[in-house]
C-alpha cells in the first residue's frame, strides 16, 4: 500500500489536527496521502502529500481515510465510492467512524503491513425524480418536490406502490432485503 486518499472534515479544527497527524505518520512510514486539492491549506508546510482534484482522486490508492464524523465519511464515499473506507472519529456522530485519533499509529502500521480489514456495507443505487445517487447502508427520502411525502415504488417481493408515509427509510445493515 503506497498511497491512500485522505479526506479531512473541511471546517472542524480537531479533524484538521488529526488529519495532519495522520499525514505526518503516514509519510514517515513511507505512505503517500492523496488529498483533495481544495483541502491543501490544512496541510501547509507538510511534505510528501499529493494534492489532486477531479476523477483521478483515488487512482492508484488502496483505501480512503475520512477524518471527521459520519457526514464526512459519507461525503468521502460519494467522492471515491470504489475504495475501501476507514473512518477516523473527530466529529460528533461516529457510528461509521470506528478509529479513534489515538489509534492513528496502529492504523498506519496496519496499512504499511497490509493488515487492514474492511467490512462490506451495502451500497444502494437510489433513483428519484430522474436523479441517481449512491447511498451507503441506507437512504431517506423525506419529501418530494411538492413538499409532501412521496409515493414510491421500491423493488420488493410485492408489486404494489407504497402509500404516502413520512419518512421512508430503506436500510440494509450489512445484509440484503
Amino acid at each position: 500500500m503506497a498511497a491512500f486518499v485522505l479526506f479531512p472534515h473541511p471546517q472542524r479544527a480537531e479533524a484538521h489536527k488529526v488529519s495532519r497527524a495522520l499525514a505526518e505518520a503516514a509519510v514517515a512510514a513511507g505512505l503517500t496521502p492523496v488529498v483533495p486539492a481544495e483541502h491543501s491549506a490544512i496541510f501547509q508546510s507538510l511534505s510528501g502529500i499529493e494534492f489532486r482534484s477531479g476523477h483521478d482522486l483515488g487512482a492508484g490508492c488502496s483505501f480512503t481515510a475520512s477524518v471527521g464524523g459520519d457526514g464526512s465519511l459519507l461525503h468521502a464515499f460519494a467522492q471515491v465510492p470504489d475504495l475501501p473506507m476507514v473512518g477516523i472519529h473527530a466529529g460528533e456522530l461516529g457510528y461509521l467512524t470506528t478509529v479513534l485519533p489515538d489509534d492513528i499509529d496502529a492504523l498506519v502500521a496496519a496499512a504499511v503491513e497490509e493488515r487492514l480489514e474492511f467490512v462490506d456495507l451495502s451500497v444502494l443505487d437510489v433513483t428519484y425524480e430522474g436523479e441517481t445517487i449512491l447511498a451507503l447502508n441506507d437512504a431517506v427520502i423525506a419529501k418530494g418536490p411538492d413538499g409532501r411525502a412521496p409515493k414510491l415504488r421500491l423493488p420488493t417481493p410485492w408489486s404494489w406502490p407504497l402509500p404516502r408515509a413520512r419518512p421512508v427509510i430503506r436500510s440494509l445493515p450489512g445484509g440484503r432485503w
